[in-house]
């Protein structure tokens, strides 16, 4: 509570100039307490201005303005680097093959193979029935073969004519007989009928003899006109043309005919 201050009498006088205001004595003592209040003092001097408040609260939103006018089209940008290359698709069909190219010129001739293996060796002979092949064994003489199988014994065998048109005929024998186990067997060449050559059997069983006897046989006898050829003496040069003869088969010996 500010001090009271102590107001003079004022003597109603003629004025006079005031004197100058005294020191402000020293603030009395409080008052009693009193349950009145006292009259409002006077105003104090203005204070200083205080610190800058917080920031207040933002305000709502107001409402949106009005669309504006559209603007005019701006210039064109400039073009924009190319983007990466895409992923290559699938192969397509293939087209139709196209006409054959001119045939191109022949190369040059390669180095000669490896010599095959000599060919097979034959004999032509004419028989009856026109020109026949006779394949060829190695012998000392020219040895022509003939070879059966499973021959009843029972019956005379009918020696083929055209193996006799192919041989001399005093030389022919059965070279090989071989009979069912369990049995002996002999043949004989007879002159039969008709100019026929057969071969006669004479058999005889053993113990534990099969029930069938059947015999395989050959026949042997020289070729027609190769009596007494036996080992003859050949050139290096005949030996050559004879290998290449067998190995490509083009230059087999003529036909020797024995009815002319």
């Amino acid at each position: 509570m500010p001090p009271l201050k102590t107001w003079l009498p004022i003597h109603q006088t003629t004025p006079k100039r005031a004197g100058f205001r005294g020191r402000a004595g020293q603030n009395g003592e409080n008052g009693a307490d009193s349950t009145v209040p006292g009259p409002t003092g006077p105003a104090g001097e203005k204070g200083d201005k205080g610190d800058k408040g917080d920031k207040g609260d933002t305000g709502a939103t107001g409402d949106a303005g009005v669309k504006g006018d559209k603007g005019d089209k701006g210039d064109d940008g400039a073009t924009g680097p190319a983007g990466p290359t895409g992923p290559t698709g699938p192969t397509g069909p293939t087209g139709p093959a196209g006409a054959d190219g001119a045939t191109g010129p022949q190369g040059p001739q390669g180095e000669p193979g490896p010599k095959g293996d000599p060919g097979d060796k034959t004999a032509i002979v004419t028989t009856r029935q026109g020109p026949t092949k006779f394949f060829c064994d190695e012998a000392t003489e020219i040895w022509f073969h003939d070879r059966h199988f499973h021959v009843d014994p029972a019956e005379p065998f009918v020696i083929d004519e055209r193996y006799l048109d192919a041989i001399e005929a005093e030389t022919l024998h059965v070279s090989a007989l071989v009979p069912s186990p369990g049995w002996m067997v002999w043949a004989t060449v007879e002159l039969a009928e008709h100019g026929k050559m057969v071969l006669s059997f004479t058999t005889h069983p053993l113990l534990r003899s099969t029930p069938i006897c059947r015999v395989n046989l050959t026949l042997s006898a020289i070729r027609k006109g190769r009596m007494g050829r036996r080992f003859e003496k050949a050139t290096t040069e005949q030996q050559r043309l004879n290998a290449e003869r067998w190995q490509y088969l083009s230059a087999e010996p003529e036909p020797v005919s024995i009815f002319t």
